[in-house]
């Protein structure tokens, strides 16, 4: 995924309706990979007022939902469009 692709996702699906179903205002949880802090992204969660959790450098183990979703993956059904580039 890229950049673009990545700001699209959270500024057309996951971003609205975090905020219309939960909370206005909340910190965004992501890794530290190069889609994520590009400049692009950075301007967008400056632009939309989302602060990012401070993330640690190499430790995508500290994530304390890892484990919990891996346990939810037999329960739920992936659907992937095989028309479009990953």
């Amino acid at each position: 995924m890229k950049s673009v692709q990545y700001k699209d996702l959270l500024s057309d699906y996951a971003v609205p309706t975090i905020k219309q179903k939960f909370v206005q205002n909340f910190e965004f949880q992501q890794y530290n990979c190069s889609v994520h802090t590009s400049a692009l992204m950075k301007k967008f969660f400056e632009k939309e007022h989302i602060q990012t959790l401070d993330w640690p450098t190499r430790s995508p183990d500290l994530n304390p939902l890892n484990p919990n979703l891996s346990a939810c993956t037999p329960f739920v059904n992936f659907e992937r469009n095989t028309d479009e580039n990953p």
